[in-house]
């Protein structure tokens, strides 16, 4: 027997029922899974801590999932953040318990909790820096965090000024909406022209580089092969769990989201093996000036990259969504041209490109 949540469908029922890193008790192999949603702020949830265990105790094939939902406040949120980071390390049950033992959240109670799961309050490794932040008290830490989580705003507004300038291909897109076979030929070649075919169709680059910027801003996994030299990196599975104890994530105390738009974080799943070598693929814009490729540099030319799309090995990690493709060398040379096709100087005044 396991709980039914009404009206969801079995994938979304499965992603509620397993647990981020250890948050949860009862039975390793449950008969029942019970999901609590919770906010350590909630005095209701902290009332019926001690019934919920008092439950598992006398009802052995019980489950009980614990799912973060800090609605209460900014103490809930840095509260979350650190329950995430202490399930993630295989101590949630000692930090959930230390804090409903310490009382309300609120930084003292937060650190406290986090002292007995033995977690720290911040990822800072080195030693001296480390002695530095723990010298500081709440209000200068806070400071520290606002001035770090301001110049980050501060960069991603102007990366927003910095956009793709026209290329020939959307030259030709104009043409073709205008019905100007004259224009169309005057912006892609015959080549480009069968290239772009060949994106849309055989090749089916528009699964993942689709939309204005040439990319659907999902996660995918298509069988890149680790990187020689560095460490295996799973890519979304792991940034799914860095970005849930991310203090400056859309539900941390620096962000200027709503708390309803951040929607996204509560139900992300986490664990989840759909996620293992799952990476974003970039915008096409420009591509043909951005060697090497894929995440940490890979392949060096297009023609490699494509080579492997066209073969599909097998992931090192996970499922590759890729297929063999069966193109030829000219076709992967037309699909070649018409990437360069997609190349533009940036679309940005002047101010924003010289030297401050």
């Amino acid at each position: 027997m396991r709980v039914i949540f009404a009206g969801t469908p079995d994938f979304a029922r499965a992603a509620l029922e397993t647990p981020f890193g250890s948050s949860w008790k009862g039975a390793a192999k449950p008969q029942v899974v019970l999901v609590e949603f919770f906010d350590y702020a909630c005095p209701y949830c902290k009332a019926s801590n001690p019934h919920v265990d008092q439950l598992l105790k006398e009802n052995p094939g019980l489950r009980v999932v614990y799912r973060e939902l800090p609605i209460l406040g900014q103490d809930s949120v840095e509260a979350a953040r650190l329950s995430l980071a202490a399930s993630k390390a295989g101590r949630f049950r000692e930090f959930h318990d230390a804090l409903y033992a310490a009382g309300r959240p609120a930084p003292d109670t937060n650190a406290t909790a986090a002292r007995v799961a033995n977690i720290p309050p911040t990822p800072v490794q080195d030693p001296a820096a480390r002695a530095a932040w723990d010298a500081m008290n709440s209000g200068q830490r806070d400071a520290v965090n606002r001035i770090f989580a301001n110049l980050g705003k501060a960069i991603a507004a102007y990366e927003r000024r910095i956009m793709p300038g026209a290329s020939r291909f959307d030259a030709f897109v104009e043409a073709a909406i205008r019905r100007d076979t004259n224009a169309m030929e005057a912006a892609l070649t015959s080549d480009e022209v069968a290239g772009l075919r060949l994106f849309i169709g055989k090749a089916n680059c528009i699964q993942c580089h689709s939309g204005p910027l040439f990319t659907n801003n999902a996660f995918h996994n298509t069988g890149v092969p680790a990187a020689k030299g560095l460490p295996m990196d799973v890519g979304r599975l792991e940034g799914v769990r860095k970005v849930l104890a991310d203090e400056f994530n859309c539900l941390g105390r620096y962000s200027d989201a709503r708390p309803e738009q951040c929607g996204e974080l509560n139900f992300l799943a986490a664990d989840a093996h759909t996620q293992a070598r799952q990476f974003r693929p970039p915008s096409l814009r420009n591509v043909a000036e951005r060697a090497p490729y894929m995440h940490a540099g890979q392949f060096a030319t297009l023609e490699q990259a494509l080579d492997h799309y066209n073969k599909a090995p097998a992931a090192p990690q996970g499922h590759s969504e890729l297929k063999p493709l069966g193109l030829t060398d000219r076709e992967t040379a037309q699909i070649v041209r018409f990437l360069g096709s997609l190349s533009a100087p940036v679309n940005a005044e002047p101010r924003w490109l010289a030297a401050p």
